[in-house]
């Protein structure tokens, strides 16, 4: 009996490791460009996404927010970027201290890819690729 108790809470404590691991990526990020940040927050099936909420430019010459003019869905070009989501599935894989990222898209080029993320010294490396051609980005933490 005792056995099983111990063998109950390693799995318990183990699991909540997991668990806090994964939310290392929970903040507000700044690209390596200065340009944008980025808010990671978690979704209630327990994936992340990633929202912008600051852009350096965020007003054209007309003093009207920025839109997602390249999206390739003509419906969503009336969006503002800022709030847009530009990350999502996100789920991390504690085996390989990474997280799977399914769906990231760059507003820039109106274009998504999948691809992944680490955590190194404190810094996003994000990777993200389609039909072969692979970007990496870096982006620090403000909050």
């Amino acid at each position: 009996m005792e056995l099983k108790k111990c063998i109950f809470v390693f799995f318990m404590m183990y699991s909540f490791c997991a668990m806090a691991d994964g939310d290392e990526i929970l903040g507000t990020w700044l690209d390596d460009a200065k340009e944008g940040k980025t808010r990671i927050f978690k979704c209630t099936d327990g994936s992340y996404a990633a929202k912008i909420v600051w852009l350096v430019v965020d007003k054209d010459k007309n003093g009207k927010p920025i839109l997602d003019k390249f999206n390739p869905n003509k419906e969503k070009r009336i969006n503002a970027l800022i709030g847009s989501i530009v990350m999502k599935g996100i789920r991390y894989v504690a085996e390989e201290n990474k997280w799977t990222l399914p769906y990231a898209y760059d507003p820039k080029l109106g274009i998504s890819g999948a691809g992944y993320i680490r955590i190194v010294n404190g810094e996003i490396i994000l990777k993200a690729s389609k039909f072969g051609i692979s970007k990496t980005r870096r982006m620090t933490r403000v909050e």
